[in-house]
Parts: C-alpha cells; structure tokens; sequence
C-alpha cells in the first residue's frame, strides 16, 4: 500500500505509473541459470473521490488490483465510480 497525501487521482497515477515502470527489470541469475521478470500490478483509487472511508478505499483499490492481474498483469488500473 502506498499513500499519497494530497494527490489528485492525476498526479496519484502519474507517480504511480514511474513506480511501475522502475520496478518493470528482467534479472537473470547466473549461477542459477535462471531468467527473472519482475513487474508490479496495482489498484488505484484516491479519496474522497472513490471511497468514503479507509475500509471503501481499500477495497476499491483491491479491486482494481485484481482487475490489474486479470489484464494480464504489469499495469496500474484506475478506479471508476461505476465499478469498471
């Protein structure tokens, strides 16, 4: 979980969409003779816009967290209103 006091859901997602992309490495590990992706998926969601409390913003960011991994991973889905 990563929290970013007075953020819009703009700037929320434009640091958090760097964050993806700095962690977003292949590694590999010689002595292993292992190749390593990494990347990251995360849910998005901002308050008071998305959620009226802590418990709401959670889920609502958990949500689009599973969405994220659903897509196909390594990727920031946003949270709308609507459920989408």
């Amino acid at each position: 979980m990563i929290i970013l006091p007075g953020q819009g859901k703009t700037e929320a997602l434009e640091k958090i969409e760097r964050l993806r992309q700095g962690l977003e490495s292949d590694i590999f590990l010689r002595k292993e003779n292992i190749n390593l992706q990494i990347t990251a998926s995360i849910g998005l969601a901002t308050y008071p816009e998305d959620a009226k409390d802590k418990r709401e913003l959670l889920a609502a960011a958990d949500q689009c967290l599973f969405r994220s991994k659903a897509a196909g991973k390594n990727r920031v889905t946003v949270y709308k209103a609507d459920g989408q």
